[in-house]
This record gives C-alpha cells, sequence and structure tokens, in this order.
C-alpha cells in the first residue's frame, strides 16, 4: 500500500508523470505477488485498485485508451472477488466503484447510453450496501456520486429534467454527509460540485436566479476548500471553474462590467496552476474558458482592443477543437478596431503550438479515491 498512497499523494500534488511511475512499480510488484501467492486475497484486491487508481489517472491525463485497459482489468479481478465473496462488503463497494470508473469514461466518450448502464449497475450494488449498512458514510457517499454522474450524464444528452432529478437526488445524499463530517474533504468537495453541476441545469433551462444561487453555493464551499488545502491543486481549478461559471452567469443576466472582476479572480486562481501542472487538462480548460468568458464580456461592452489579448489566450490555451471559432472571433475585433478608429497595425501574438489534450469537465471528473 506504500506505493498506492505515494502515487496518489504525488497526484494531488500536481506532480503526474512520477505519480504514473509509482502506480506502475505497485501494479508489476502485486502482479508477481498474485502469480505467486493466488490464494491470498489482499493481493488481488490490491492489484485491482492499483489498476483502477492508474486508470483513473491516465483518464484525467486524457489517455483514455489506456484508461480503459486499466479499468477493465481491475474489472475482472473485482467482479470475481465479488462473486466468490458475497459476504465481503469491501469486494462488492469496489466493484460499484470500477462500474464508476468505466461510466465516467463512457461518459468523457460521450457513449451516454453505456455510462448510463454502468452507473445503474454501481447504484444497485451501493443501494443493497447503504440499506445493509446506514452506518456507513462511504456506502452513502458512493450512491450519492451514482446518482450525481447519472444526472450529469442525462445534462450532456440533453434530458436536463432528468439530470435536475437525479443532481437533486445526490444533494440530498451530500448534504447529510458534509453536516455529519465537515472535514471530510472529499464529501464538502462533492456537495459543491453537485450544486455547481445544478446551477449549469438551471442556467440551460433559463432558471437564471436559481442557477446563480447554485453557483454561488458551490463557491463557497470551494473557496474554503482552496484555502484549507492549498496543496491539493484539483481545489483551486474547482475554485477557478466556479468563478468562470458565476462571470458567464452575469453576463447572461446582463451584468458583463461586473463579470470583468469574477473573470479576473478566475483567471488569477487558475494561471498558476496551468503553470505548475501542465498536464492538469481541466485546469487549462477552465482558464481557456475564463480568458474566452471574459473576451466575450468585453466585446458586449464593445471594448474590442481589450478583447483581443484574452482571445488570443484562448486560441493558445485552446486543444485545437475551438481554435476556428476564436480564430473569428479575434478577427471580428480586429475589423471593429479597423472600423472605429484606423488601427490595422496590431500584430498578431498568436503562438505556434497548440496544446492536444482533450479537457475533461463535469460531474465525473471528480477524484476520489476508489472505496476498499
Amino acid at each position: 500500500m506504500n506505493n498506492q498512497n505515494f502515487g496518489r499523494f504525488l497526484w494531488e500534488l500536481g506532480r503526474r508523470p512520477e505519480a504514473l511511475e509509482v502506480y506502475r512499480r505497485a501494479i508489476d510488484i502485486e502482479a508477481r505477488l498474485c502469480d505467486d501467492y493466488p490464494a491470498v486475497l489482499t493481493y488481488q484486491s490490491d492489484l485491482a485498485y492499483s489498476r483502477e487508481s492508474l486508470g483513473t489517472l491516465l483518464r484525467q491525463s486524457g489517455d483514455r485508451a489506456g484508461a480503459a485497459s486499466a479499468y477493465r482489468h481491475a474489472l475482472t479481478i473485482r467482479l470475481l472477488l465479488a462473486s466468490n465473496f458475497p459476504n465481503v462488503p469491501a469486494y462488492r463497494v469496489a466493484l460499484a466503484t470500477t462500474h464508476q470508473s468505466l461510466g465516467s469514461l463512457a461518459s468523457d466518450n460521450r457513449q451516454f447510453t453505456e455510462a448510463a448502464d454502468e452507473y445503474r449497475k454501481s447504484m444497485e450494488v451501493m443501494n443493497a450496501m447503504a440499506a445493509e449498512f446506514p452506518g456507513v458514510p462511504r456506502y452513502r457517499q458512493s450512491l450519492a456520486i451514482c446518482h450525481h454522474s447519472l444526472g450529469w450524464i442525462c445534462y450532456q444528452s440533453g434530458d436536463l429534467e432528468k439530470a435536475a432529478i437525479e443532481t437533486r437526488l445526490a444533494l440530498a445524499l451530500y448534504e447529510p454527509l458534509v453536516k455529519d463530517f465537515p472535514r471530510e474533504r472529499d464529501f464538502t468537495s462533492a456537495l459543491a460540485k453537485a450544486h455547481n453541476n445544478l446551477g449549469l441545469i438551471l442556467q440551460d433551462t433559463g432558471e437564471n436566479a436559481k442557477s446563480m444561487y447554485e453557483f454561488n453555493k458551490s463557491l463557497t464551499y470551494r473557496q474554503r476548500l482552496a484555502t484549507d488545502f492549498p496543496e491539493i491543486l484539483q481545489f483551486a481549478v474547482d475554485l477557478g471553474g466556479s468563478y468562470c461559471n458565476i462571470g458567464s452567469g452575469m453576463v447572461a443576466n446582463g451584468a458583463a462590467s461586473g463579470a470583468l472582476d469574477v473573470y479576473e479572480q478566475a483567471i488569477r486562481t487558475l494561471t498558476p496552476v496551468v503553470e505548475r501542472a501542465p498536464l492538469l487538462v481541466s485546469a487549462k480548460s477552465f482558464l481557456r474558458n475564463s480568458y474566452w468568458g471574459r473576451a466575450a464580456a468585453l466585446e458586449t461592452l464593445e471594448k474590442f482592443a481589450d478583447a483581443i489579448p484574452d482571445w488570443e489566450r484562448a486560441i493558445e490555451l485552446d486543444d485545437g477543437s475551438s481554435r476556428p471559432f476564436f480564430e473569428a472571433r479575434h478577427a471580428r475585433c480586429l475589423g471593429r478596431i479597423k472600423r472605429d478608429d484606423g488601427d490595422v497595425s496590431r500584430p498578431s501574438t498568436l503562438p505556434a503550438a497548440q496544446p492536444t489534450t482533450r479537457p475533461t469537465v463535469g460531474a465525473n471528473s471528480l477524484l476520489l479515491r476508489p472505496v476498499r
């Protein structure tokens, strides 16, 4: 377990290449132990845990094929353990966790039917576990994750009504967990994410006031986490994402001028994270979105010259998929400047190289240690 714990520590610090190597080293050792001592179930359980942890790290780094392979290896082991030893709760919970991981990966690939199937498999296990062991908070947490993630899948597939229902079910499970265990950071982070995602859902249904309420609830929890745990980069990423979402909501409500300060907070929060951990694709995605949002707000205010550097920074941070859109907006600003004051000599500072990894955003980006 020492290699696993050290790998997770490096992971949370943003030292991802080192964390990858630590998990692979643990897998090599545990695989040999399983071969030499096949009757020792702890070795099999540890191997499954290391493979799933490696899969989650690969997924967050953008290697979805590698993540799928690691998750499937873990699933094979955990199906056998849960089937052969149904009276061992840890094996059943671990199986549910692996189904959640596979659901997250399928959602990343926009395979929403497959993702929903995986989460329902997990939910079936965790409903039973939460009923059998109501005093175990981690079982309620895992059930909440199922509802939360299923809600995000419904949102991605366009079923906003079902998305809101599932997300509120998750909130109903997360809230008492945070109340009972206020120092448990995973519970607080999950509650914040559920409020954030409900805000996104309500924003898309046109319920702007309710959406902003949810975004601000999320922000409160994320500010606390980022302050209490500055060494965990994901909490800073989440906080920056909340600022970005609030800025977007303010622009939608006609408060573009006020949104500029909020976007600035997002940029100040996320920039050091991207500099420290450039492989953390969610940080780069939120930072891109913050520059994008601020540029659009500046255009709304007809401050086209001020918007140009933000469009250029958005292009620099983009993985290439949105570059034509950003370049068109950049060109439009230059055109307005030319029309308004004749400034046609301003050089572009766009970089030649662009990021190539695809960011992962949403409920399924939540990083949790698999329940063992």
